[in-house]
């Protein structure tokens, strides 16, 4: 398909379904504000057990269960209302946008999950992105282009909605390129166009409330044109790369660490170091008092 065709539908799809796309994002700022209320309570929690406990034990395990609750409270509903909010852009049925979170709400869990691994994936792959000079990275970025399409879609457990993106996006590798460079330069001079505004809110909500819908309503028109398989094919050399990488990461954290805890003790130590240290300490003193 043309990029002028793709462009004219995924303008109409934004304007047939823009109103619904507004409220499900003002819900989700909503949403915002209750995760930010529990953050609080929590930080809140933990104050009240110290000024009533004094117990450093008792803070230390109210602000770790108060800390994991928020968290979680944090991962679900921010999954949760972005994919309302990509749904109500792509869903074929025009549907109210709460009958859009009711919908997708069976999916979250599955889509933590999916974000989850996908974290994992391009964490393994990052020695040899960068290795590669970021080639790695950017061919990965394109294949993955149209992973959440296929979880809303066809609703994979796992990583198979990267795979069957993947296998997608192989149909027409280049123009798929060809569209996704286009929108990084219209993303930029957008983002230029409002860099100069006095107000520093301009540009960010441009970005939500305009260019970010845009560009997904345009991707999902390019992937409707393309016949997503019904199953994925698993790359399992890069698969494979990825856990050699994750390995290797892990094992250079802790060589990293265990270095650092053998050096720090040494050099704490050294009375050379101590004296410089004091001597530092004293200047500061003096031009403090001054």
């Amino acid at each position: 398909m043309a990029v002028e065709v793709l462009f004219k539908k995924a303008f109409e799809r934004l304007k047939d379904r823009y109103l619904n796309f507004l409220i499900v994002t003002a819900l989700g700022w909503v949403i915002g504000l209750g995760i930010a209320l529990v953050f609080g309570l929590s930080i809140g929690a933990t104050l009240l057990t110290w000024a009533l406990a004094k117990n450093t034990a008792a803070v230390g395990i109210v602000a770790t269960a108060t800390g994991l609750i928020s968290l979680g409270v944090l991962i679900y509903f921010s999954a949760w209302a972005q994919l309302a909010t990509i749904d109500s852009l792509v869903d074929s049925k025009k549907i109210t946008p709460f009958e859009t979170y009711k919908k997708v709400k069976p999916l979250v869990k599955d889509y933590v999950v999916l974000t989850a691994l996908l974290l994992l994936f391009f964490l393994g792959l990052l020695p040899f992105t960068l290795l590669s000079v970021l080639i790695v990275g950017l061919v990965w970025a394109v294949w993955s282009i149209f992973t959440v399409f296929v979880f809303l879609d066809k609703k994979k457990k796992g990583l198979e909605s990267l795979w069957i993106s993947r296998d997608t996006v192989n149909q027409k590798f280049w123009p798929v390129v060809g569209v996704a460079l286009l929108v990084i330069v219209l993303s930029i001079v957008i983002s230029a166009l409002f860099a100069s505004s006095k107000n520093g809110f301009i540009g960010p909500l441009i970005s939500q409330l305009v260019l970010t819908p845009f560009i997904t309503s345009l991707y999902f028109e390019m992937y409707k044109t393309l016949k997503a398989p019904a199953k994925g094919k698993k790359p399992k050399v890069w698969v494979g790369l990825s856990i050699v990488g994750l390995v290797a990461m892990a094992v250079l954290i802790i060589v990293a660490i265990q270095t650092v805890a053998s050096v720090i003790p040494g050099v704490l130590n050294d009375k050379k170091f101590q004296q410089e240290m004091y001597k530092e300490l004293q200047k500061s003193s003096v031009k403090n008092s001054m």
